[in-house]
């Protein structure tokens, strides 16, 4: 494992020299940003006995350009690290362009190191932190920019980061836990389809042969068995090109405005589903409407920014009435009530912020909240799938089990006799 030496910035603005072991300089500046320090410089300690690296060919510069344009996001982790980063630096006072400077030249991802680069040249050309970060839409979102122009008007710029930070690791828990919690479902129906496509297509023709050779009257499961499989044999290639379209179909479907919004209405529609999806975004509501409103965002232009991060098109066309009745002079809980998908336990909580002004501190508690209670229905959902995927794949093995030995059983007693 190399060795890093390191100069960096505690919270209190003094400068730390030291040394510490990592796998590479990702790891040593995560490690760093953990324990609140922002790296000024790193060097690697190189051994001089080591074999020193051969310079990159043209073949590596090609393949690492080819790298770079077809990169269009960064990952969560470095997005964390970047703004982990930036809150410390900026917190002891270091100005935003050196900050973003020395990120620059301390980051390992060619990719991100040239979107860095390119924000700092727009900052000196003029350009807000907030507005250089709107050229790179892919990797600084929308809500991630707005918290950080909410930051630059209200001269709150560091706990403006530090909650942006809050947002980001909120955001990819509630992913990762959701995606947790369907990843074994999605496996077993993987499974169940695989299975079903092999014994279709593989393993009932072999026995087709054998049922139709003798002189049984074949059951029904049997008879079922054979009609499809004989289906997907003769017509193997209108099914592949059907699943080809059904795909770029769901694609098309899914850009399309129309139609995402009967798609998402018709998700909501869903039981359980719907409640994960309606808590999960009231949570992203009450957290990102507590930051914005907190730094000075006008309540219209929240409401705009909720609507395009809000990650349901059925909700977000909520936000289109709320604005209008927020237009002619309405309070926020009134609309919200109206609403389709807003609990009345989130709308009641919301008025009584709006009644005794203390709207920041009750968005806070909404969310935590819900936070929870989007735990509690991811659980109940996965203990509501297991025993239907219990269910689904005890039918369909007894299905092909009856479809075979049945005849084979009816056989075996005309052979007795």
């Amino acid at each position: 494992m190399p060795n890093f030496n390191y100069k960096a910035i505690d919270s209190n603005g003094k400068l730390i020299k030291g040394s510490l072991h990592a796998h590479s300089q990702d790891e040593l500046n995560e490690r760093l940003a953990k324990q609140g320090l922002a790296p000024v410089e790193v060097k690697q300690s190189h051994n001089r006995s080591s074999n020193a690296k051969e310079p990159a060919t043209s073949a590596d510069n090609s393949s690492l350009i080819a790298r770079l344009i077809s990169k269009k996001s960064i990952s969560t982790r470095d997005l964390l690290l970047f703004t982990k980063q930036m809150a410390t630096m900026v917190k002891v006072g270091i100005p935003i362009t050196q900050a973003l400077e020395i990120i620059h030249n301390q980051t390992t991802d060619q990719f991100f190191r040239k979107v860095v680069g390119k924000v700092v040249e727009e900052i000196k050309a003029g350009s807000s932190l907030s507005k250089a970060m709107a050229s790179h839409p892919k990797v600084f979102s929308m809500l991630y920019r707005s918290v950080v122009q909410a930051g630059e008007l209200s001269g709150a710029l560091p706990k403006v980061l530090d909650r942006l930070l809050y947002l980001i690791e909120h955001e990819a828990k509630i992913k990762s836990e959701i995606n947790t919690a369907m990843r074994y479902p999605m496996m077993v129906v993987f499974a169940l389809v695989v299975t079903f496509v092999i014994m279709l297509s593989f393993v009932i023709p072999r026995f087709v042969g054998f049922f139709e050779g003798s002189d049984l009257v074949l059951p029904l499961p049997t008879r079922m068995c054979i009609a499809l499989s004989n289906f997907m044999v003769d017509y193997s290639v209108l099914l592949v090109a059907a699943v080809i379209m059904l795909v770029f179909g769901v694609r098309w479907a899914w850009k399309n405005a129309g139609t995402r919004l009967q798609i998402d209405r018709l998700i909501l529609g869903m039981p359980i589903i719907r409640e994960v999806m309606i808590k999960a975004s009231m949570s992203r509501f009450a957290s990102v409407f507590a930051i914005l409103q907190a730094n000075g965002v006008m309540i219209l232009e929240t409401l705009g920014i909720l609507r395009n991060i809000i990650g349901n098109s059925a909700i977000a066309a909520e936000f289109e009435q709320i604005q209008e009745s927020l237009k002619s002079g309405q309070g926020i809980s009134g609309p919200l009530r109206r609403g389709r998908y807003f609990p009345p336990l989130f709308v009641n909580m919301i008025a009584i912020g709006e009644e005794t002004g203390r709207l920041d501190e009750m968005l806070r508690e909404v969310s935590d909240h819900y936070d929870t209670e989007v735990n509690m229905t991811i659980k109940k959902m996965t203990d509501a799938i297991g025993p239907i995927l219990i269910v689904t794949l005890t039918g369909i093995v007894a299905f092909f089990a009856l479809a075979i030995y049945m005849p084979m059983w009816e056989l075996s007693q005309m052979a007795q006799q």
